[in-house]
C-alpha cells in the first residue's frame, strides 16, 4: 500500500463529516447571536459510521475496483454512494413503525448516504488514485 492510499483511507471518511459540520456552522451563523463553535465542525456519529464503513466495506471495494472495474472517478463515486447507503439501509431494516415515520426517515437517510458516500468516494479517488501528470502509477492493476 502506498502512502497516498493510506492518506486516502485516513482522510476520505472525514470529508462527509466536514461537509456536514460546515453546513451546520453556516446554518447556525445565519441566526442572530449564534456563537461559532469549532466542536461542531466534525459530527462524531457521522465520523464513526464513515470510518466503520470505510474499514468494513471500503477496503474490499477498493480491491474489487482495482482488479475488475477500473480507476475512473465515477466508479469510485458510485461505489462510495453504495457504501454510504449501507448504514441507512440498516436503519430502514431496524426502524419500522405503524405510523410510517420510520420509512420517511430511512428514505432521507438513504439520500443523504448517497450524497455523502459519493463525496467520500470522490475524495478517496482524488487523494489515492489520481496520478499527477508525468508520474507512473504504482498501484495500478
Amino acid at each position: 500500500m502506498t502512502k497516498r492510499l493510506l492518506m486516502a483511507y485516513l482522510i476520505a471518511p472525514l470529508v462527509p463529516s466536514l461537509l456536514d459540520g460546515s453546513w451546520s456552522i453556516a446554518r447556525n451563523a445565519a441566526r442572530a447571536n449564534a456563537p461559532f463553535e469549532i466542536s461542531n465542525l466534525l459530527n462524531p456519529m457521522l465520523t464513526t459510521v464513515s470510518y466503520a464503513c470505510a474499514c468494513l466495506i471500503g477496503i474490499p471495494a477498493y480491491f474489487l475496483l482495482r482488479q475488475c472495474l477500473g480507476r475512473t472517478s465515477w466508479k469510485y463515486a458510485l461505489c462510495g454512494s453504495v457504501i454510504g447507503c449501507v448504514p441507512a439501509l440498516l436503519l430502514a431494516v431496524t426502524v419500522s413503525d405503524d405510523s410510517g415515520l420510520g420509512s420517511g426517515v430511512a428514505t432521507v437517510a438513504v439520500v443523504i448516504g448517497l450524497i455523502y458516500g459519493a463525496v467520500g468516494g470522490l475524495a478517496f479517488w482524488l487523494i489515492g488514485i489520481v496520478q499527477r501528470a508525468g508520474r507512473k502509477s504504482r498501484n495500478s492493476a
